[in-house]
């Protein structure tokens, strides 16, 4: 084989590797960039009297604050096929006479689980550690 057609060849074999990286990247972007999550929609959560959102990329969202000063947040994401992690963040203060000045004290939890949809479209949560609750679609 000669030089030239050597370079004809790995030209070739160039091309053909462009159009089939080209032609995948539609698919691949689609991939990466998910599509609408199943449980996209804003939920009143369980016990809380706050509304929660999850948006169309699974992003999880949610707060309030209390009449006392207290502030209750929820951030997390779930996957299209309802396996979740959330972090629950609850941020309470207390006047601390002695001190004469408020203390404010934050405690994380993290919650797995899964999430399925039930006929009404409102979220069947079901924790990894037990239990179940349900978040009702507003």
């Amino acid at each position: 084989m000669t030089s030239r057609m050597l370079r004809r060849c790995m030209t070739a074999v160039g091309i053909a590797a462009v159009t089939a990286i080209v032609s995948l990247a539609p698919v691949a972007s689609a991939e990466a960039r998910g599509g609408a999550s199943p449980f996209a929609g804003t939920y009143v959560a369980g016990n809380w009297s706050f509304p929660v959102t999850i948006l169309n990329g699974g992003h999880i969202k949610g707060s309030d604050s209390g009449a006392e000063q207290d502030k209750v947040s929820i951030d997390g994401r779930v996957s299209a096929d309802g396996s979740y992690s959330i972090t629950l963040s609850v941020t309470s203060s207390r006047y601390d006479e002695r001190r004469d000045r408020t203390l404010w004290h934050t405690s994380r939890y993290t919650l797995l689980g899964t999430m399925s949809l039930d006929a009404d479209g409102n979220i069947v949560d079901t924790p990894d550690n037990g239990g179940s609750f349900v978040w009702v679609r507003q």
